[in-house]
């Protein structure tokens, strides 16, 4: 298996895929993310933030968003280790998010 992480879809067909009838009922996203040491902006701002302080505010914006269309967090916590698998390099944390349906998310 070849995992490549990804901050955006790759490619066209995975965007029109989420917006095509599905499953009926709740879906949960799962968020595996890896922080940079230090916050990297086009713009240069907010250097002295860590990647994880950046994370933090964007959690926190994209929280309400994510209310507004009837979703939650369900839970966000540090990767520690793996009990199944292999990986070279561990990821920092996984955040799950749960929406009402598909076209809410």
């Amino acid at each position: 298996m070849e995992i490549s992480n990804e901050l955006y879809p790759a490619t066209d067909e995975q965007v029109a895929a989420m917006t095509e009838p599905g499953p009926e009922g709740p879906i949960v996203m799962v968020n595996l993310l890896k922080f940079r040491e230090q916050a990297a902006y086009a713009d240069g701002s907010d250097g002295h933030l860590t990647g994880r302080e950046a994370y933090q505010r964007y959690a926190a914006a994209v929280g309400k968003l994510i209310r507004v269309y009837g979703g939650r967090f369900i839970f966000a916590g540090d990767v520690t280790h793996l009990m199944i698998g292999q990986a070279d390099e561990m990821w920092d944390e996984v955040a799950l998010a749960e929406y009402p349906d598909r076209a809410a998310f």
